[in-house]
């Protein structure tokens, strides 16, 4: 019984942890590369992007604040 509740609660983790994954591939954020503005997803930033952020919304990766305004 004991196995059997194990294995049922580690499905149930996996199977959350892969909908985070995919909830979390279908975020987009505006990056600037090479001087122009793109949408792109979350898993696509890559070092060097800068991101592009308007108030309320989430960073999405570490970084350094380059400027902003309140």
């Amino acid at each position: 019984m004991a196995t059997f509740v194990s294995t049922l609660s580690e499905y149930g983790s996996e199977s959350a942890f892969i909908k985070l994954q995919q909830d979390a591939a279908s975020i987009q954020c505006r990056v600037r590369r090479a001087g122009m503005a793109a949408s792109v997803p979350i898993d696509e930033v890559v070092v060097g992007d800068v991101v592009l952020l308007q108030a309320g919304e989430r960073v999405p990766a570490d970084g350094v604040m380059v400027e902003g305004s309140l």
